[in-house]
């Protein structure tokens, strides 16, 4: 348990590019490791604090909840307060929608995005990435995907950066998630690939990293 905590609170304390280098380390210890090597002096994250510090958690009164969606429990019949919309978790500061759609029930997602103001629907975590980022990225369910898209939001979402610069059609693409980036490619506005052109030029890098051919950018 205390190895897990470390390794978790690692992976979270570093980007995305280097969140990757680290997936295949199972101990924490190794991660660090790794860390120390290839960035050395740079690296300013204390392992032995880290391994006294408590999980990614939120306040008191909302924790429970959050993991009940982490879970993937159903919550449609249960009361929840409003204020539970501004809260995020400590660490990653992930709102209970971030949690819904990696844990992937629909009916949590959509009660969330149906009742959430949409602040709390485009809310991005540490990393800059929003609830649907975080499912381009994992390759949620695409019907997840599909409603968020399809919601009142839906085109900001697909237009938001993270703090890499990445939409979520880049991310999905990354990973190489080629129904995913399909469908995202379909439903971001063409407008966002013509007036930057570092959008087309990273989506293309993209899907030739990841050997997706067979769409037209």
């Amino acid at each position: 348990m205390k190895n897990a905590k470390a390794l978790h609170i690692i992976q979270l304390s570093c980007g995305r590019q280097i969140q990757d280098e680290l997936c295949h380390f199972e101990l924490a210890k190794d991660s660090w490791s790794h860390l120390s090597v290839v960035y050395g002096k740079t690296l300013k994250i204390n392992l032995d604090k880290l391994e006294q510090d408590d999980d990614d958690i939120v306040s008191v009164k909302h924790k429970e909840l959050f993991r009940m969606v982490g879970r993937g429990d159903p919550i449609e019949n249960i009361k929840i307060d409003q204020d539970v919309y501004d809260d995020i978790t400590s660490i990653s500061a992930r709102t209970l929608l971030h949690v819904a759609v990696n844990a992937g029930n629909l009916k949590n997602v959509e009660m969330l995005v149906r009742e959430g103001r949409d602040e709390f629907v485009t809310k991005q975590d540490r990393h800059g990435d929003t609830a649907l980022a975080l499912a381009a990225y994992y390759n949620a369910k695409l019907d997840i995907v599909k409603y968020m898209v399809d919601s009142k939001m839906g085109e900001m979402l697909l237009m938001t950066h993270n703090t890499n610069e990445e939409l979520p059609v880049h991310m999905a693409a990354g990973k190489g998630h080629k129904k995913m980036t399909t469908f995202l490619y379909s439903k971001t506005p063409g407008e966002v690939f013509k007036k930057d052109s570092r959008n087309r030029v990273l989506l293309l890098d993209r899907c030739i990293t990841a050997e997706l051919f067979g769409k037209r950018i």
